[in-house]
C-alpha cells in the first residue's frame, strides 16, 4: 500500500519503552482499519546529551502544539495525515487546518 491516506491517532503514549527509550509513542488508523506506530524519543544512556534532548524534545513539543492539546490523552482522536510507502510509514503530519 503506497500513498498519502487520511486518518486520527488512535493511541498516545509517553515513558519509558523497552527499558531503554524514553518518549512519545502514536499509534495512527487510517484507510478503514490500517494502523501504524510512530515513535520520537531518546535512549536513557543519552541523557547526558543536552543537544539530542533538547531535539527530541522540541519535536514532542511541535506535536502538542500542533493538535493544540497540553497533555497525551488529548491527542487521541486527531485528525492526521499519514504517508505510507511500501508497506511503511514514510511521514505524516497533524492536520492543523481541521482543529478548531
Amino acid at each position: 500500500m503506497n500513498g498519502k491516506f487520511l486518518g486520527v491517532i488512535k493511541d498516545a503514549k509517553f515513558g519509558i519503552y523497552d527499558g531503554d527509550k524514553f518518549g512519545l509513542q502514536l499509534e495512527f488508523k487510517y484507510d478503514e482499519g490500517s494502523g501504524v506506530q510512530w515513535f520520537i524519543g531518546i535512549y536513557t544512556t543519552k541523557f547526558d546529551n543536552a543537544e539530542t534532548v533538547a531535539h527530541h524534545f522540541t519535536k514532542i513539543y511541535r506535536v502538542f502544539a500542533d493538535a493544540k492539546v497540553g497533555w497525551v490523552q488529548a491527542l487521541k482522536g486527531i485528525p492526521v495525515e499519514v504517508t505510507i510507502e511500501s508497506n511503511m510509514l514514510k511521514d505524516w503530519r497533524i492536520l492543523r487546518e481541521c482543529i478548531l
